[in-house]
């Protein structure tokens, strides 16, 4: 048995399938679901219409009839951008082709991605801007083309590239948690249609988390993706429902403690496939592992990304450096609040192309500040703490009116000033930030 590409010239056609030695018996055979697959004798019959039968007859007396079709290219010649397409399919024919060679006793598949050493299911957490969704890419080509990866990984246009194209190969799906996300979105729900005639029907349809796995049955041999953004801001018990026991690793299909559950909608049986990894993004500024469900924190692996300012310690505005700009507010940060809550790197990260004052005046008056005021539910004062104000001897960045509260409301209110004023001149004053 080996993976062949066959090129019938009279056709301008190519096909790439699971070939099968005619001349001897091979003493391995190509495991399920290749098995399951047309012949290129079928493959030929079901296309009929298409080809000279006269001629295919004749082809098909070479021996290469009993082969297993994968994937076929019409009109070589003139069709050469399908040519890129054959790579995915190849990599499927040669991941069949080791674990048919490497099949055990036991009937147990090979992992789906053996090289891998990513968990099944992983959650990349950290305050904001510290590059958890950006990471996601890089996570979802380790699982899935780890090759590329190595020899690309400092090209993020071509990463990009290659993960957009395992989207649109729906290899990678992608989905963000709110609120309001439910079962019936993530796993499957009763769903009304109209017709034409306004008569309404219902019917039971695929969430996306059982749509991949349905996928991921039906390739094995395949590792498949699914994001899930923001994984911390939806309700866990509500949208995963029973499922969030068989994502366990032990627990997927193939494996020795496989647990199976009928769905409540479709009444069908389901299982999670062990070809099926899960990366989620969460942010700590918004809920703290500790604050995490209990059921989501044992089921998954997880890898902190914290804000990397060295990243930045090459980069200068006006002589301010950076990297030693956002270590220095981080720590006055941690300080006041907590290491969860720290600002992340990535809102800095323009600046590599473009170090002006007015891109860092710009980074802080839309991204910074607002954050901060979030962070400490508006309480300016420690806020200029963080923004080292108290002890700047220019412009400020807040700044306290000069008003006096006894001309409002006279001498025996005892009221301390609370108000605070942004002072738009300190954002284009190289000082203000040296000062920090």
């Amino acid at each position: 048995i080996y993976p062949v590409f066959l090129f019938y010239k009279d056709f301008d056609l190519l096909i790439l399938a699971y070939g099968i030695s005619a001349a001897s018996e091979s003493v391995k055979e190509w495991e399920e679901p290749v098995k399951g697959k047309d012949t290129i004798s079928t493959w030929f019959e079901n296309n009929a219409k298409r080809f000279d039968q006269k001629k295919v007859k004749k082809l098909l007396n070479n021996g290469y009839g009993n082969s297993f079709f994968e994937h076929a290219i019409f009109n070589i010649k003139s069709n050469k951008a399908e040519l890129p397409k054959l790579t995915e399919n190849l990599e499927t024919v040669i991941c069949a082709y080791k674990n048919s060679l490497e099949f055990k006793s036991s009937n147990k598949k090979i992992e789906a991605n053996a090289e891998s050493k990513l968990p099944l299911n992983l959650i990349l957490y950290g305050p904001p801007g510290t590059g958890k969704t950006y990471t996601t890419i890089n996570k979802a080509l380790e699982i899935l083309n780890p090759e590329f990866l190595k020899v690309n990984s400092t090209n993020r246009l071509d990463l990009k590239n290659a993960f957009d194209s395992l989207v649109n190969n729906d290899r990678v799906r992608f989905v963000t948690f709110h609120q309001s996300f439910s079962y019936e979105d993530f796993v499957e729900g009763i769903r009304a249609k109209t017709d034409t005639s306004g008569a309404i029907s219902y019917s039971v349809e695929n969430g996306i988390f059982k749509d991949i796995c349905v996928a991921a049955d039906k390739a094995p041999m395949k590792p498949f993706v699914l994001i899930i953004d923001e994984i911390n801001r939806g309700n866990i018990s509500k949208i995963f429902g029973e499922l969030i026991t068989l994502i366990e690793p032990s627990k997927r299909k193939d494996e020795s403690e496989v647990l199976q559950v009928t769905l409540p909608y479709s009444k069908k049986p389901f299982s999670v496939p062990n070809n099926v990894y899960l990366i989620g993004t969460m942010n700590t500024a918004d809920r703290s592992l500790t604050g995490l469900d209990i059921a989501l924190r044992r089921r998954f692996t997880f890898e902190e990304m914290p804000p990397r300012p060295e990243l930045l310690d090459e980069v200068t505005v006006e002589k301010i450096n950076i990297g030693n700009l956002l270590r220095r507010m981080n720590e006055r940060i941690e300080v006041l609040l907590d290491r969860e809550h720290c600002l992340g790197h990535a809102y800095f990260m323009e600046l590599n192309n473009n170090s002006t004052i007015n891109s860092l005046s710009s980074i802080f008056r839309q991204k910074i500040i607002p954050l901060l005021q979030e962070y400490f539910f508006e309480d300016w004062e420690r806020i200029s703490w963080v923004l080292n104000d108290q002890h700047s001897n220019g412009e400020k960045f807040l700044i306290k009116p000069n008003s006096n509260l006894i001309d409002l409301f006279g001498p025996d209110v005892g009221l301390q000033d609370r108000r605070w004023h942004i002072n738009e001149k300190a954002f284009a004053t190289a000082a203000s930030y040296k000062n920090i």
